[in-house]
Order: structure tokens, then C-alpha cells, then sequence
């Protein structure tokens, strides 16, 4: 399945160790495309809850000073 011999193209095990697997590279790859995705989420919120916070202290002082409050 792999090519061999003295062609140019890489054999599996000149790439890899001999116990990994595709099914390993593919797990790994969609671990690793969680992982991303659910930092960013994580940091999407933070980031949100940060700017709230700073909207609450920047608009308290308006809302109070135009008695509307």
C-alpha cells in the first residue's frame, strides 16, 4: 500500500514510528480541532463578559448623570 523502494516518495515508516496509526492521526487531528474550537468559545466568553463589564462602568455614569437612571 505504502510505496517503496528507491522512488522518491516517503514510506510510512520514514514518516511515522511503526505504532502510529492512521486511525491515530485522525483521532488526534479531530482532538486537536476540538480543542480549538472550544478555546475559542472560551475566549469568545471571557471576552464578552470582559466588554460587559466595561459597558456596565462606562454607561454608569451617563445613565446617572442624565437622571434617567
Amino acid at each position: 500500500m505504502w510505496p517503496r523502494g528507491n522512488c522518491k516518495h516517503y514510506t510510512w515508516s520514514m514518516e511515522w514510528p511503526p505504532w502510529v496509526t492512521p486511525a491515530m492521526i485522525l483521532a488526534a487531528a479531530l482532538w486537536i480541532v476540538r480543542e480549538i474550537r472550544t478555546l475559542g468559545e472560551r475566549l469568545a466568553h471571557l471576552e464578552g463578559r470582559i466588554t460587559g463589564w466595561q459597558d456596565r462602568n462606562a454607561g454608569a455614569p451617563t445613565i446617572r448623570s442624565d437622571g434617567s437612571g
